[in-house]
């Protein structure tokens, strides 16, 4: 916002700045209001016009690179008249390229980008070049038989295909791409469908979970300690993520329980947030006197102060492969009946919990879904005793 001139209204221009040492060139793309442009440009804030409006400004920076990049000097005259030159679009664009474009100017998180851009690589290797135009109904069809006959999980597959559907939305709307007139949109009822799967989930048995916490044979490996002590800690804290665990700090402590809000919902949910509240039981607590790093303003003390989102995103990644390494280490010496991740403890968390008759409706409020069918996701279903004794009364 260039506040250096008041226009009518209260409002100032907004302006790509093009600088060139001590120099810079002004472009100007539209009047706000100081209030008007802080909100727009607050990313708490999800509503359809804030997103387009970022975005906008995201495009417009890229654009003005380019085009200094093509004047290759602080000619005014001639940024501006480039800048504003309507697009030349000589063929339909390439669905790679469109997902470096989405990648780039869109706001979403840094996991978000990163499995977006490992879905179009996988779309590249199968389909090198591959113009929006030929998606169609035909190729999806192909291409979801493709990635199964290669070994890809069916949630894999569909997660692909989502990210797909993403970019041709992309392509067909906000993107500002030029398509053929008779291309027709692929997705939908009678043309491409995404498959959904519901699988049971495999969770650790009470039996099993209690034989984890109490094993103590780690022989000085302090990794396959650490990664036991870190599941503990997920599954005894209402079953949350890691990245929730990587992000708590000292000072989310307030009356004898953890008050966080989770780190997947906090930039998506605007509207009635609502804090996660763990209480602190003694096995949480020795826990905590276990992992906890005092000289860190982060309990588990894997973060500094102000860690960006790239970086958070980064190291989270990093410690659950290493944490997941050793937890499969554990499953093997305690002969588990099902693999030992870190995302199982959230499974288990979720399963125990239902078992042991607490309704849906509370397991959701511990676990931070304001929707009971998201428990669905989590819940590991009947375990073997039940399915044994369930028909036991019937005629």
């Amino acid at each position: 916002m260039d506040k250096r001139v008041k226009l009518n209204d209260g409002k100032h221009n907004v302006a790509v700045r093009i600088f060139e040492q001590k120099r810079f060139v002004d472009i100007y793309l539209t009047k706000l209001t100081k209030v008007e442009f802080k909100r727009l440009m607050d990313i708490q804030y999800r509503d359809n016009t804030s997103i387009q409006f970022r975005k906008e400004m995201d495009r417009s920076i890229e654009k003005a690179k380019q085009v200094y990049d093509q004047v290759g000097k602080l000619d005014r005259k001639k940024l501006r008249e480039l800048f504003f030159a309507p697009p030349i679009q000589d063929k339909v664009p390439l669905v790679s390229d469109v997902f470096d474009d989405y990648i780039k100017t869109s706001m979403i998180a840094h996991k978000t980008k990163r499995r977006l851009t490992y879905s179009s690589n996988v779309v590249n290797r199968y389909y090198e070049n591959l113009e929006v135009s030929d998606v169609t109904p035909r190729m999806l069809k192909s291409f979801e038989r493709k990635l199964s006959e290669n070994g890809l999980s069916v949630s894999t597959v569909a997660s692909i295909m989502r990210d797909l559907r993403v970019i041709i939305n992309y392509a067909m709307g906000d993107g500002n791409y030029k398509l053929p007139e008779e291309y027709q949109y692929p997705f939908g009822k009678r043309k491409y469908s995404i498959s959904s799967c519901s699988s049971t989930k495999a969770v650790l048995t009470l039996e099993e979970t209690q034989k984890l916490a109490a094993f103590d044979e780690f022989n000085g490996d302090r990794k396959l300690e650490y990664a036991r002590d870190i599941w503990l800690f997920l599954y005894r804290c209402s079953g949350i993520n890691f990245i929730d665990a990587l992000t708590m700090k000292w000072k989310d402590i307030k009356n004898n329980m953890i008050v966080i809000f989770r780190h997947k919902t906090k930039n998506t949910t605007v509207y009635n947030k609502r804090p996660l509240t763990i209480p602190i039981t003694p096995k949480v607590q020795e826990l905590l006197d276990k992992l906890g790093e005092k000289d860190s303003p982060y309990i588990l003390g894997l973060l500094k102060e102000g860690a960006k989102e790239t970086t958070i995103d980064n190291k989270g990644h990093k410690v659950r492969r290493q944490v997941n390494l050793k937890l499969k280490e554990l499953e093997s010496i305690l002969s588990l009946s099902v693999p030992l991740r870190i995302k199982t403890a959230r499974e288990t968390y979720i399963t125990h919990s239902i078992r042991n008759n607490q309704s849906v409706s509370k397991v959701a409020t511990m676990v931070g879904h304001s929707s009971t069918d998201m428990i669905k996701h989590y819940y590991g279903g009947l375990d073997d005793a039940e399915i044994m004794s369930f028909n036991d009364d019937l005629a």
